[in-house]
């Protein structure tokens, strides 16, 4: 299983826009993935990878099956984390399990 991911660029924006005759400015802006989009993708990656770690697979494990590094796959359960998209053992969110204990 592997994320889909835009493709890497090969040169800068100073590069491409040098070459082009326009400003880096324009080349960013014609560049740029449309927020949505971003949004949308991240929040696969992470359930990917909450879904990977519930059944039981180590952060290195999780890595291989995503070609992420294991530390991709720390910060990508930490932001699970953060959305409340991580479940706990008894399937309520943090973000819910928080609330229920009284903490901000």
């Amino acid at each position: 299983m592997s994320a889909v991911r835009p493709r890497r660029r090969t040169r800068t924006a100073r590069e491409l826009a040098e070459e082009l005759d326009v400003t880096p400015r324009t080349i960013r802006k014609y560049a740029a993935e449309p927020r949505a989009d971003y949004e949308q993708r991240a929040k696969h990656r992470r359930r990917t990878v909450v879904t990977l770690r519930l059944q039981g697979l180590s952060y290195k494990q999780i890595a291989e099956q995503t070609g992420d590094s294991a530390s991709t796959v720390a910060h990508l359960l930490h932001a699970a984390r953060r959305h409340g998209e991580m479940p706990d053992i008894d399937g309520r969110t943090r973000q819910g399990r928080a609330t229920i204990q009284g903490s901000p």
